[in-house]
């Protein structure tokens, strides 16, 4: 019997459609066509649904900002058939040198031509050597040089700004699709990182394999690079690696209240190698001999300001020496939470220790 074919990924569907607008803009085509075809590439690269699926299931495409009519119809073309017949046209029309940037959909063949003849050269391997010697700076400026190292390389980070959507795309599919009980961003997002090359999640499940094999259909197609008992990560379209971690079987929801959700766990006398880097703190010295750790989560849409005493949360009323987890900072000893305010859809992540 025939093997099914592989499903179509969001990052195979979003390359077509950037190698189209690369093409296109070398037919003198209207620059705003050529901007909408890189504007949908990079929408259905952060999204969890599969496109394939969506396709499959006559989805309305349109609803998604930036794709458009004729967009969803390329979209529908490439699921479909598994290619684009306009791609497919200008390819055969292309010039080896043309050809040769198909591969490398973000440069802009009209900035790379000109580097060719400036450099006198004929291929992107030769404008890499160029690059990696300085040549190409030397001679056309910083901006092509950057342009030309951001298109050559394989994406691996985000800009911060940029990691939001992702950031809620991936929650969501966490809560809706895969129906863990908690899942929250945590490590460089949580800590406000410029340049996330790495999102971490916690979460709370039953079945963390069962968590994995739903994980490696997001988007369509994610591959799994690593998976333990309670750990995995995987390779997200948008180039940075997704790391998922199971929290600890002695966690427990303390508090659901509105938007407010707070968890407890036990914590042994010295913080394991084995804690998850999402979890280990920038500093953890002071962390050492914690006993306790407090999660404390705002999930709605407003701010909201915490007082309650530790025993809200199933502790003891002592004062607490506190930790943050994700700063290393000492808080100082308190006997309660007093006027913590949260702003919306974040957290924070307290070690205790008497």
């Amino acid at each position: 019997m025939a093997s099914q074919p592989p499903y179509l990924s969001n990052a195979e569907i979003a390359n077509r459609l950037a190698g189209l607008a690369q093409l296109l803009s070398t037919q003198k085509e209207n620059p705003y066509k050529v901007k909408a075809y890189q504007r949908a590439a990079a929408k259905i690269r952060t999204l969890s649904e599969s496109v394939e699926e969506l396709v499959e299931q006559d989805a309305d495409l349109t609803v998604y900002a930036g794709i458009g009519e004729a967009i969803s119809h390329a979209v529908q073309e490439i699921v479909r058939t598994g290619t684009l017949g306009k791609l497919e046209s200008l390819k055969s029309q292309a010039s080896p040198e043309l050809a040769g940037l198909s591969d490398y959909p973000r440069l802009d063949p009209k900035r790379v031509f000109r580097a060719y003849k400036k450099l006198g050269i004929s291929s992107v391997d030769e404008l890499r050597a160029k690059l990696e010697s300085g040549e190409l700076e030397q001679t056309l400026g910083s901006r092509l040089a950057q342009h030309v190292r951001q298109g050559v390389t394989e994406t691996h980070a985000l800009l911060l700004y940029k990691a939001h959507e992702l950031r809620q795309a991936v929650e969501n599919f966490l809560l809706d699709v895969c129906k863990v009980r908690a899942a929250e961003a945590v490590g460089d997002y949580r800590r406000r990182v410029e340049i996330i090359e790495e999102l971490s999640f916690i979460v709370e499940t039953d079945d963390f394999a069962a968590l994995i094999a739903r994980l490696e259909r997001y988007g369509g197609r994610t591959p799994l690079i690593t998976s333990t008992k309670n750990s995995a990560t995987f390779s997200l379209s948008s180039g940075v690696v997704l790391r998922i971690d199971q929290a600890a079987t002695a966690s427990r929801e303390a508090l659901h209240n509105g938007s407010t959700i707070a968890w407890t766990t036990d914590l042994p006398a010295k913080l394991p190698a084995s804690l998850p880097p999402a979890l280990r703190p920038a500093k953890h010295s002071d962390a050492d001999g914690a006993t306790k750790a407090l999660a404390l989560f705002n999930t709605g849409d407003t701010p909201i300001t915490i007082t309650n005493s530790f025993s809200a949360y199933g502790l003891d009323d002592a004062a607490w020496k506190i930790t943050d987890a994700w700063t290393g900072k000492a808080l100082g000893r308190m006997k309660s939470v007093d006027n913590l305010t949260l702003q919306p859809h974040s957290s924070v992540l307290w070690l205790l220790k008497k």
